[in-house]
């Protein structure tokens, strides 16, 4: 399998990413943005509260994880 959902080579995986794995926590972030835009878009065509405050919490995740992430590779960015 050659998707991003595939397993690591260090034996993490999407689902249970290794959190000392630079490939494993970039996927995290990619799979939870790929979360929220779909919350994001579900919540721009219905409008309800609930899809509303789930798009904002994956939302501050995503924020938070991409300055984690950052912060571990400034060279990165």
């Amino acid at each position: 399998m050659t998707t991003i959902e595939a397993s690591c080579v260090c034996g993490g995986s999407p689902k249970k990413p290794n959190a000392d794995c630079e490939r494993c926590r970039l996927v995290w972030v990619v799979t939870k943005t790929r979360e929220m835009r779909a919350k994001q878009r579900a919540y721009f065509s219905q409008r309800t509260g609930k899809l509303l405050m789930e798009a904002q919490e994956l939302e501050r995740i995503v924020d938070a994880s991409i300055e984690r992430l950052t912060a571990l590779q400034p060279e990165f960015f």
